[in-house]
């Protein structure tokens, strides 16, 4: 697909994976095609990874990485790039520790909100001119061959096509898809009921947070409180006497 996509001209192509499939053959694979990026979701420390991401395991990712990074370095290449990144939540308690994990083997560690997916609707403020790119840039095929609206539409509110009865093609091309590019282009997007609950769109404000010795600026969600520190402790309910 990476070489696919290079011979046809595109100019940037990059995927996200979680890297356990990842082999020497395949790094090589990956070098010789062109791939001008890879970010590896790579959620915490071992104690939050080995769990979040059973049945990988944290020493044998940190590797595959480290061997990709060697495969290219040994070839003077400078693509791809090497992102790694985590949830927020797992590596907040120490996240100049995660950075240091990938010294010398990724070349940018970043860290993501944790998503929510379960807004209602009219708990987010939208902002009714954003202009989605995504229905011009991707498609989300489900496991069953339904063609969501994008990849944030989990529940599948707007299903535009199926794999198993029309091409990819016909699909991107057909008039669901128009429609919901023109309810952007025309304002109308909240309309979409996969809209109104998606954060994407969502008017926001920055706040600070403390990484280490620094203050850095974070996005979140206007009228929403993110919790930026871990919760208290419940106190601990007195053992019962005998």
């Amino acid at each position: 697909m990476v070489q696919y996509a290079k011979d046809k001209g595109i100019p940037d192509v990059a995927f996200l994976t979680n890297g356990e499939r990842l082999t020497s053959e395949i790094a090589d694979a990956l070098l010789d095609a062109g791939l001008d990026w890879i970010s590896f979701s790579f959620d915490g420390f071992k104690e939050t990874y080995d769990v979040i991401r059973k049945p990988a395991l944290f020493e044998e990712t940190v590797a595959r990485i480290k061997m990709l990074r060697e495969k290219r370095d040994a070839r003077a290449a400078s693509k791809p790039l090497i992102r790694v990144q985590s949830i927020f939540s797992v590596i907040k308690h120490d996240p100049m520790g995660f950075k240091k994990i990938f010294d010398g083997i990724a070349d940018s560690v970043n860290f993501i909100a944790d998503q929510i997916r379960d807004f209602e609707e009219g708990q987010i403020q939208h902002n009714p001119f954003y202009q989605c790119p995504i229905p011009w840039q991707r498609m989300a095929v489900a496991h069953n061959g339904k063609v969501h609206q994008c990849i944030s539409d989990y529940a599948g509110q707007n299903i535009l096509g199926d794999v198993n009865k029309k091409s990819l093609y016909k699909i991107w091309h057909d008039k669901p898809f128009r429609d919901l590019r023109k309810s952007f282009l025309q304002f109308r997007y909240l309309e979409n009921a996969a809209c109104r609950i998606c954060s994407d769109g969502a008017v926001t404000e920055t706040v600070k947070v403390k990484l280490g010795e620094r203050e850095v600026p974070v996005t979140v969600y206007s009228g929403i409180t993110a919790r930026l520190t871990p919760p208290p402790k419940p106190p601990r309910a007195a053992s019962p006497r005998a």
